[in-house]
């Protein structure tokens, strides 16, 4: 499972995930966040995209904010 392996910097009261296509090839990634009150810890989402077999992942900073729900899709012309 891969939600007890994020070193989320605070107790979530809730996790949030969503998927979609960002780079336009191979498989869907996959986007992980926690909600809830941060405190003064920086909360992250974390994205998870196959690479050669293997899953890698990339931490997208947001500061000190919950996330409550993850919408992902590629921009058009980027």
């Amino acid at each position: 499972m891969v939600l007890p392996a994020v070193p989320f910097p605070f107790t979530p009261t809730r996790y949030t995930i969503g998927t979609g296509q960002l780079d336009f090839a191979g498989t869907e990634e996959i986007a992980v966040s926690a909600d809830g009150d941060p405190g003064p810890a920086a909360n992250f989402i974390r994205v998870y995209r196959q690479s050669g077999g293997a899953w890698i992942h990339e931490d997208v900073p947001v500061g000190a904010y919950g996330v409550t729900s993850l919408s992902l899709g590629a921009l058009p012309g980027r």
